[in-house]
């Protein structure tokens, strides 16, 4: 994305790129083309003529760009339009599913088993693992947390991490993805269901397409590892149905690794389990 044939600007970045031209061709925008003018010009002059829904798609797509080229300039990956596009369409999902509690989502690689708002308990010889991230901006460091219950709704074990860094949402979340089929893998638990709240997760892990990025690096050791496990599922759940996790990995900003079992976990904790499991 930076190829060093001309001085690099935001406005250059996100439109006078040769190589960003096709992803706003592929959406139909018919952009301004990128002049002296200020990049605030630029946005007006290029939003004036689409509707709501389209505003949304176009600064999006500014964001995945200016994605991919911090990950070009910091790690020298690079990445395809497609990933751009993709990345940028579930990016927007994401958000507007956040915006609306009670919002079915129902987007691409979603099934109708996906989007539940409760917790509810796994089948008769199964485990449901549940798995969330927190972000501690302050301190600098991120943290991710997997419980474990069975048929009846108990705890059968809990893990947490702590790691520092800066890091997307969606690698965070990616990480602790990982880090819990590797439990999975170490415990030799068969017959396993995961649930995330990270919807871009778990499009990405159902997606074929390749992600030459930090991010699609997890993702495809997360696909590696499931191929492996074989019986292992990993579903999208709303945030109401992953409050376990959740209050796990925000009790984890100080601690680097740890292993629960049901008396070890917090009250705070406990209580949701004990609620859920009725």
């Amino acid at each position: 994305m930076v190829v060093h044939e001309q001085n690099e600007s935001v406005t250059h970045c996100l439109a006078g790129c040769r190589l960003v031209w096709p992803c706003w061709q592929q959406l139909g925008f018919d952009i301004l083309a990128p002049s002296s003018e200020s990049f605030q010009a630029w946005v007006r002059g290029s939003i004036f003529q689409l509707n709501d829904d389209q505003r949304c798609r176009f600064f999006m797509l500014c964001w995945a760009i200016w994605r991919r080229r911090n990950e070009w300039v910091w790690r020298k990956k690079r990445g395809s339009i497609q990933e751009i596009l993709y990345v940028a369409d579930c990016s927007l999902q994401n958000w507007i599913q956040a915006q609306d509690k009670e919002l079915t989502p129902m987007p691409s690689f979603l099934s109708g088993e996906d989007g539940v708002s409760s917790w509810k308990k796994p089948p008769v010889g199964k485990l449901k693992i549940n798995t969330d991230a927190a972000m501690f901006i302050d301190s600098q460091c991120f943290s991710f947390a997997g419980v474990a219950r069975d048929e009846d709704g108990k705890v059968v074990e809990a893990i947490s991490s702590c790691r520092s860094g800066v890091v997307s949402p969606e690698i965070a979340e990616a990480i602790g993805i990982r880090e819990v089929l590797s439990w999975v893998k170490r415990k030799k638990w068969p017959n396993v269901m995961i649930e995330t709240d990270s919807l871009l997760c778990v499009q990405a892990l159902r997606s074929s397409i390749v992600m030459e990025s930090y991010f699609g690096g997890i993702i495809d050791d997360c696909k590696l590892l499931c191929e492996k496990l074989g019986s292992v599922s990993i579903s999208f759940v709303k945030r109401s149905a992953n409050r376990a996790a959740h209050a796990i990995a925000r009790a984890a900003s100080v601690i680097a690794d740890r292993v629960l079992t049901i008396e070890g976990l917090p009250s705070t904790v406990l209580a949701i389990v004990l609620e859920e499991s009725i």
